[in-house]
């Protein structure tokens, strides 16, 4: 039976651990060995002198000209096909400003990611659309796409996207975490544990 699955792109898509660890040393930062991923850093980030400006600095930089450097999560390509082979539809829907604050440059974020997307050959390969790839400016715009396309299932690793006040209700929801957040919410802690789940 056809499934028709919404995927976020930012953290749940793709992956920035290495490239935000890089790029805050490459920035002068002396980050402990200990810091492993994103998240990591960024909160030892925002305790430093000036950190949240810091931290809305590499944002930009990998978000924008340096997500060519990003990796796709270990997983997703394999995930992709099974679900192509199913004869699901897939959809990327992802809340994503088109300009950063702190980008100097003026890159188009939405641009960049669909770059990444091409260079990833996630399209030539058919394994996602490029005609269902969508980016929002708001959270709210984000909810009302994955409404409007009735996705069935949605997969996003922020909690704050299943608990938007428009979020249907009829929707399963696949939190991309470490550990379930809230009830009625399933966890999978890698893509592994995704493809199970979309068995």
């Amino acid at each position: 039976m056809t499934r028709r699955i919404g995927i976020d792109f930012d953290n749940t898509l793709i992956c920035y651990d290495r490239l935000f660890l890089l790029l805050a040393r490459e920035a002068g930062y002396e980050v402990p060995t200990k810091l492993r991923d994103k998240t990591a850093l960024r909160d030892w980030l925002r305790v430093q002198p000036e950190g949240e400006l810091a931290w809305q600095r590499l944002q930009a930089q990998a978000y924008g000209p340096q997500i060519g450097a990003a990796t796709l999560f270990n997983g997703v390509e394999e995930v992709l096909a099974a679900c192509q082979k199913r004869g699901d539809q897939l959809y990327v829907v992802s809340h994503k400003s088109r300009f950063a604050a702190q980008d100097r440059e003026g890159v188009n974020l939405h641009q960049a990611a669909r770059k990444f997307l091409v260079r990833s050959s996630l399209f030539e390969r058919r394994l996602l659309n490029p005609d269902q790839v969508f980016f929002e400016e708001s959270r709210a715009e984000k909810v009302r796409r994955i409404a409007s396309l009735g996705c069935e299932l949605f997969i996003d690793d922020l909690p704050e996207t299943f608990t938007e006040r428009d979020f249907p209700t009829s929707i399963r929801r696949i939190l991309f975490a470490a550990q379930p957040l809230l009830p009625g919410i399933e966890c999978c802690r890698n893509w592994q544990e995704i493809g199970q789940a979309l068995e």
